[in-house]
């Protein structure tokens, strides 16, 4: 007597399938067949057949093992269903979504580190290697750089990072939070300290409180030329000139930088005439600029960039500059991150009229801004 646990309930003949036309379908659908049709062909090929049409025979015979005439009834009942549907089985869906966008970060990925070379993408895994977290396929964003951007990036001697803010255990992942984590780390492997003396601003809230946000980021390995012995007006002059010259030269400089641009332009003479004698304000409306926020590192990012690239390729990041990054110290000035050495990270502050041969600004891109080719 026929086994009827091998029947596949409500299957179309792979006839009827074969006679079906991918194009009458939306592109979604039509991916989710493509992904089907490849697994089909894939049955095809272990029992030594040619068309899914020979497979009908083995479904009631030993031939087909039970596991087998249920995965070939699943395929061809769901092809049914997105044929005549024109959409995915609702119980597909959401796996099928997973599935697709685990495919795409994994092969824009790939590309990343085809552009840029694999000692200058820090992704998933070297956010897990360095700090522990472990991230689930949908809670890692998609690369926003064409691969245009990303081979501007490396003309201009950029690394791609994949930062996050929560730690393994869910707390936020702050300054403090890294000292914590490194500092075992340092420890037993002998790299020195993760920070050189953290008394100076264990209490700011840029040290305590403040995260990185998740988001892949383009950063400059160096500071930029001639950035350094400039204040923070003349550096940021130094920025404009990078993004029109370099970034994207011979073209037109693209929103939200070009607000950005024409928001500094129009105060920076009044900026530059208080500098010197009321800083801390001038210091207060520089961090609050929209090309200080599009450009610059906050201090969390500033180390956690230090730390990945330290822990995956052994390379300590400004172990000769200091970058001046985005936020304030409690007494007004802007905090500085940089120095980094085998006694660990030096940050502190400095006046923002004032400039320094060992400070200098590092360009960073953590927008999707396309670039015209």
């Amino acid at each position: 007597m026929p086994d009827s646990s091998r029947h596949h309930e409500s299957s179309p003949s792979p006839e009827a399938i074969s006679h079906m036309r991918k194009a009458d379908l939306s592109p979604k659908v039509g991916s989710y067949v493509d992904n089907l049709t490849d697994q089909l062909a894939l049955l095809v090929k272990k029992y030594n057949k040619t068309h899914p049409k020979q497979l009908e025979p083995l479904v009631l015979s030993e031939e087909m093992t039970l596991e087998d005439v249920k995965h070939f009834g699943k395929l061809s009942k769901h092809l049914l269903f997105a044929f005549e549907q024109n959409n995915i089985p609702p119980s597909e869906l959401k796996a099928f979504e997973e599935e697709q966008r685990k495919t795409f970060s994994e092969n824009h990925l790939i590309e990343a580190r085809e552009v840029l070379g694999q000692e200058n993408v820090f992704g998933p895994s070297a956010v897990e290697n360095t700090f522990g977290t472990k991230l689930e396929t949908k809670d890692i964003p998609p690369i926003p750089f064409s691969k245009a951007e990303l081979e501007r990036a490396k003309e201009q001697n950029q690394f791609l990072v994949l930062r996050i803010d929560k730690a393994p255990d869910g707390q936020p992942l702050t300054m403090k939070k890294m000292n914590e984590i490194m500092t075992p780390k340092f420890k037993k492997n002998n790299k020195g300290k993760v920070f050189f003396d953290t008394d100076r601003y264990k209490n700011e809230p840029f040290y305590t409180e403040e995260t990185s946000t998740i988001r892949w980021s383009l950063v400059s390995k160096e500071v930029l030329p001639d950035s350094t012995d400039k204040n923070y007006v003349k550096q940021t002059e130094v920025i404009v000139a990078h993004l029109r010259n370099n970034i994207y030269k011979d073209q037109e400089v693209p929103e939200p930088y070009k607000s950005a641009i024409t928001e500094f332009e129009s105060k920076k003479a009044d900026l530059t005439a208080r500098i010197s004698t009321d800083w801390a304000k001038v210091a207060e409306e520089l961090e609050s600029l929209q090309i200080t926020i599009l450009t610059r590192q906050t201090p969390a990012e500033a180390i956690y960039d230090t730390l990945i690239r330290f822990n995956t390729i052994n390379t300590r990041h400004l172990p000769n500059h200091y970058a001046w990054t985005r936020s304030r110290h409690s007494d007004g000035r802007l905090v500085r991150v940089g120095d980094a050495v085998a006694v660990g990270v030096s940050v502190s502050r400095w006046n923002p009229g004032i400039g320094n041969g060992s400070l200098g600004v590092l360009f960073v891109r953590q927008f999707q801004i396309n670039l015209v080719t």
